[in-house]
């Protein structure tokens, strides 16, 4: 996601690197872990649970799993995208109706 993040903002070189080095520092990861499981409980069975975890160890689980971060890679850049657009669109409809920029 960081990387999407720098390729929108158009940087590049030196400051791409600090910007990388610096969200790989920032970027609480445990945060996201501990959501993660939460919403596994919240969404799936533990049987549901089972069955993935049955899954991911078979040798086509294995191949989704290395796939699956290039797969985010590509789709993460779109997502992140439109949100930026539907927040433009919110903000733009703001400013139309009271005729200030929020």
């Amino acid at each position: 996601m960081a990387k999407g993040i720098a390729e929108s903002a158009a940087l590049t070189g030196e400051d791409r690197e600090a910007f990388l080095d610096f969200m790989k520092k920032a970027f609480r990861v445990e945060v996201i872990k501990e959501s993660m499981l939460l919403a596994m409980v919240k969404h799936f069975t533990a049987d549901e649970l089972n069955a993935l975890a049955d899954f991911y160890s078979t040798p086509e689980g294995q191949a989704v799993l290395r796939k699956m971060g290039s797969y985010m890679g590509d789709l993460m850049p779109i997502i992140q995208a439109e949100a930026e657009h539907a927040l433009h669109l919110r903000m733009q409809q703001e400013e139309d109706r009271t005729g200030q920029q929020p």
